[in-house]
């Protein structure tokens, strides 16, 4: 504000400048409460920033006042007791400096006064306004971080007393999923055996019709009757090889399914069970060995023996090394 109005009069000692010794008996003090009154209004108005809000006609109605009272000031200060008629152009000077102020200056700075301190009323009452608004929405936000803190400990109190009853539901629900795919999988393979146990049927038969045939009737050529008896033996074996591997597959995709569906019935019941012995750790931790045995130990489900999924995993290597150190 200041390099915006270097000019300023806001640092002028007007009663220094008034009662100045040198002035003796014709001394200015008689207008010191005046020029502190038109000092004091026009630097308000600086403070009230009337360049950048009034029109330029109020600007230079201010700017011409303010230059006015500068040239009174130094009137004052170069006055001078020794110069002639000392006492009339005292006298003078202050007769002009009242009746400008009365005549001309009030009027050039009050008009402008009461316009920007409604300005400014209204803005603080703006920003009261807003203020209030946001601290309406903080008091909100603290409530809200408040109420997440609040639950946010109570969720981990309870996943530190359930953490147990957390990881069977997790389990459960993982194993029951994998079941689902299994049997969907299961499924297709077995339409597919179906179908192809169908057209190897079809295929022997026809086969074997057909060397009947060539053996009664047609061929004599014994070399012949054995090439075709070679290739149909290799063509129905090459058959059979496929069909075994599908049987595979499928007892593959049955036995995951089952096996899954197990262990997600095991973790089910485990969960049930930890929901009762809460405050028992040390049953609450043998329920969970157990349940890691029977959940991830190799049992035979009738589509393949034990010794065929008898299979080393990294899940199984775990829980072995978990179980001997227990």
């Amino acid at each position: 504000m200041e390099e915006k109005y270097s000019d300023s009069v806001r640092n002028i000692k007007i009663e220094g400048i008034c009662s100045d010794s040198k002035f003796g008996e014709l001394n200015f003090e008689s207008i010191i409460n005046l020029l502190k009154s038109m000092v004091s209004e026009v630097v308000e108005l600086e403070d009230l920033d009337y360049r950048n809000n009034l029109t330029q006609s109020e600007i230079n109605q201010i700017d011409s006042a303010r230059n006015n009272l500068r040239n009174y000031i130094n009137q004052i200060e170069n006055f001078s007791i020794t110069q002639p008629n000392a006492a009339q152009v005292r006298e003078g000077i202050i007769q002009n400096l009242q009746s400008y102020y009365e005549n001309s200056f009030a009027s050039q700075t009050r008009q402008a006064l009461l316009y920007l301190r409604d300005k400014v009323r209204l803005n603080a009452k703006n920003s009261e306004s807003e203020y209030r608004k946001l601290a309406s929405e903080l008091q909100k936000l603290v409530s809200e971080v408040k109420t997440e803190k609040e639950k946010l400990k109570a969720d981990q109190e309870s996943i530190k007393q359930d953490r147990g009853i957390v990881s069977s539901k997790y389990l459960s629900e993982f194993f029951e999923n994998e079941s689902s795919d299994a049997k969907i999988e299961s499924n297709k393979l077995k339409a597919k055996f179906e179908k192809f146990t169908g057209f190897l049927t079809i295929v022997v038969f026809i086969c074997f019709a057909v060397y009947l045939v060539i053996r009664k009737n047609l061929i004599e050529d014994n070399s012949l009757k054995i090439e075709f008896a070679i290739v149909t033996a290799t063509f129905v074996a090459i058959l059979f090889f496929y069909v075994r591997v599908l049987l595979r597959e499928y007892n593959i995709s049955k036995h995951i399914q089952i096996s899954n569906k197990h262990r997600a019935n095991v973790a089910s019941t485990v969960q049930g069970l930890l929901s009762q012995v809460d405050q028992d750790p040390e049953l609450k931790t043998s329920l969970v060995k157990e349940a890691s045995t029977a959940i991830f130990q190799s049992d035979s489900t009738g589509y393949l023996t034990k010794d065929q999924i008898e299979v080393s995993t990294p899940i199984k290597e775990v829980v072995n090394t978990i179980m001997t150190k227990n």
